[in-house]
């Protein structure tokens, strides 16, 4: 929302917003309701004596595998995000200016002159 204002340009890709957001919301989402299931029914069998420890331990790896999985997702969105921001700063570099709308316009040299 604020680098498109301070840069004065759009987003160059409307796909790469599209997969930030909605891999960071499903990403949020799912690790949220994963690590708040699992903790609770990790907390039940730590609660209860005749559970061995290890095996409490064993009953938690598939929802942090799932929370890994959400991890990733979460990684891969702010990837997308990161492409896109560089990608909007290149566009600016090589119209041979760089503005940012808070200061003055600010000229960058070239170096072939």
């Amino acid at each position: 929302y604020i680098m498109p204002r301070l840069l004065i340009c759009e987003w160059p890709s409307s796909f790469l917003i599209k997969i930030h957001f909605w891999f960071a919301v499903t990403g949020i989402i799912l690790m949220v309701l994963v690590l708040h299931i699992g903790g609770w029914i990790q907390g039940k069998e730590m609660n209860n004596p005749d559970i061995p420890f290890l095996e409490v331990v064993k009953n938690t790896v598939p929802w942090l595998k799932v929370r890994s999985i959400s991890g990733l997702l979460l990684a891969i969105s702010h990837i997308a995000f990161f492409i896109n921001i560089i990608w909007m700063i290149i566009k600016k570099i090589k119209k041979n200016y760089f503005t940012i709308n808070f200061l003055n316009e600010v000229k960058i040299q070239d170096r072939n002159k």
